[in-house]
């Protein structure tokens, strides 16, 4: 039920936002990012590993339009090498894969400066997944797999600081993401994405 609610929720964020006529900005980000998230099932055989939260790459894309109350909407794309990492006392093992993530956020301008956001976001795989195993430097063997997991659903929040130099406006933003689907394939065990993301970039008026 939960599911049916923040998809319907992201397809009458992204209409109303694309429908506004006046107030829209559009804005282009750089993505540095950490996720976690349990060990997947296939590589359990990684006895006491511990997730050391890899730093995943990307670009966003945004676009922004005025809501009533005060609010805005923001939707838009963000696309992310995706690394996820594990270690135990021998071995390290790393799974990288493309992804793409729409979030629909509604914001609340707290001042000029500070913008608050919370909502919905889907995300989808792009192409398979690379696997490494290692052992300090040196890789062990390396293998890609197939999507394992579709669509996700999660819910996210940001922090946005507004940074206007002479005409152009700058911004650097925070967010955290929680998954609401679980990525384990395993009846046994229930694996949740966890993601914290930085954003630096810049907002233009269309």
């Amino acid at each position: 039920m939960l599911k049916k609610i923040i998809i319907a929720a992201l397809v009458g964020s992204v209409s109303s936002a694309y429908a506004a006529e006046d107030n829209v900005k559009i804005s282009l980000g750089i993505i540095g990012e950490v996720a976690r998230a349990d060990l997947p099932k296939s590589s359990r055989d990684l006895t006491d590993a511990k997730n050391k939260g890899a730093i995943s790459y990307g670009l966003d894309v945004g676009i922004a339009s005025s809501a009533p109350l005060g609010l805005q909407i923001q939707s838009g794309i963000m696309l992310l090498r995706h690394r996820q990492k594990w270690e135990n006392s021998t071995f390290a093992y790393t799974r990288s894969q493309w992804k793409a993530r729409v979030p629909v956020e509604v914001q609340m301008n707290l001042t000029s400066l500070l913008t608050l956001g919370l909502g919905p976001y889907l995300s989808f795989p792009l192409g398979s997944a690379s696997n490494n195993f290692s052992v300090g430097d040196s890789s062990l063997v390396s293998y890609d797999t197939d999507n394992s997991v579709g669509l996700e659903l999660g819910l996210t929040t940001s922090a946005r600081l507004n940074i206007p130099i002479s005409s152009l406006a700058f911004f650097v933003e925070g967010n955290y993401s929680k998954g609401l689907t679980d990525l384990s394939n395993d009846d046994d065990t229930r694996s949740l994405s966890e993601d914290v993301s930085g954003i630096v970039g810049i907002v233009f008026d269309f």
